[in-house]
């Protein structure tokens, strides 16, 4: 159940228990597609993918950025600029170091959180969160 040991009311602590489906993210740039031809293509450091414009000329960009170990999901305006009111998602490899001073694989897990509905109600809920092996 939900009690004040096992997790922190409205702020999502939550009690780790690894699962043995847990999706991995691998390290950037490790199976970069190359051309299929006698020379091949050289690696690339970085690489912009792009949706059409929309109706206002705001774009959808995904850039992999090998070279710094980054993958960036972000909206711009027409002139290249970002559009900060969409928000922007960055996973970066160097944001896996712990304060133990090694990486950590970063998954997605089902995990158990307490959920209070502001009038002292707690309701244990479900939710998908990123987290790390434990360490």
């Amino acid at each position: 159940g939900c009690r004040s040991e096992s997790c922190t009311i409205n702020s999502m602590s939550l009690n780790h228990q690894p699962s043995t489906t847990n999706h991995y993210m691998s390290s950037l740039g490790e199976n970069t597609p190359r051309e299929n031809n006698e020379h091949g293509s050289p690696r690339r450091k970085l690489m912009t993918i792009a949706t059409l414009p929309d109706g206002s000329g705001r774009q959808i960009v995904v850039q992999l950025d090998a070279g710094n170990q980054r993958i960036t999901v972000k909206k711009i305006n027409s002139d290249g600029s970002a559009y900060t009111a969409a928000g922007e998602i960055t996973l970066s490899l160097a944001d896996t170091l712990g304060s133990d001073g090694n990486h950590h694989r970063i998954y997605i897990q089902e995990t158990t959180v307490c959920v209070d509905d502001g009038e002292g109600n707690i309701t244990q809920m479900k939710a998908m969160m990123p987290m790390s092996d434990p360490y």
